[in-house]
């Protein structure tokens, strides 16, 4: 490996931030995470964690361990869920990036006090594992749809990332 690349791969110590604590996942939205999940485990590697429906958002994910960032799947459960009509109109990619919060509420307002209106709603959404969420509008954020992540109490990263906003299509 060049040292260049080491360089890459070298994590600076972690200070004590305001609203978020590092990457927690990136979520990619696909038509069926039977046909995406080959190339995610098998060409890149990455070890399968889990899989689960998520009804209130309309959709299944899947998890895989991206070797400190999580790759979740998203596949609508049906074809009024945001991650359908994302689909409709993107086709399969990136669909939000989620950042790990050291607690939403406290993450919700550092947004609210030096973006306000970037939050697409001001609660809470649940979201897979137990966990917690809220989305950041991508208007506000330079394209990219953002969430704030809150792990369960004593869950890991592992515990479930969101599947993304359900019933307010932010694109």
């Amino acid at each position: 490996m060049s040292g260049r690349r080491q360089q890459h791969r070298e994590r600076p110590e972690r200070r004590e931030r305001k609203g978020t604590t590092g990457v927690s996942h990136v979520a990619v939205a696909v038509h069926s995470i039977e046909r995406a999940r080959p190339f995610f485990e098998t060409v890149l590697g990455l070890p399968f964690l889990r899989q689960e429906d998520v009804p209130t958002e309309g959709v299944r994910v899947a998890f895989f361990d991206g070797g400190g960032c999580l790759i979740e799947l998203l596949e609508p459960l049906h074809e009024d869920s945001s991650v359908a009509r994302f689909l409709q109109r993107r086709g399969e990619g990136i669909h939000h990036v989620a950042f790990e919060t050291a607690g939403l509420e406290e993450a919700m307002q550092h947004v609210e006090a030096h973006l306000p209106g970037a939050l697409l709603s001001r609660e809470p959404r649940p979201a897979a594992g137990g966990a917690r969420a809220a989305f950041l509008h991508p208007k506000k954020t330079f394209g990219a749809l953002i969430e704030l992540y809150d792990s369960p109490p004593g869950g890991a990263g592992a515990g479930g990332p969101g599947p993304g906003p359900g019933g307010e299509d932010a694109r």
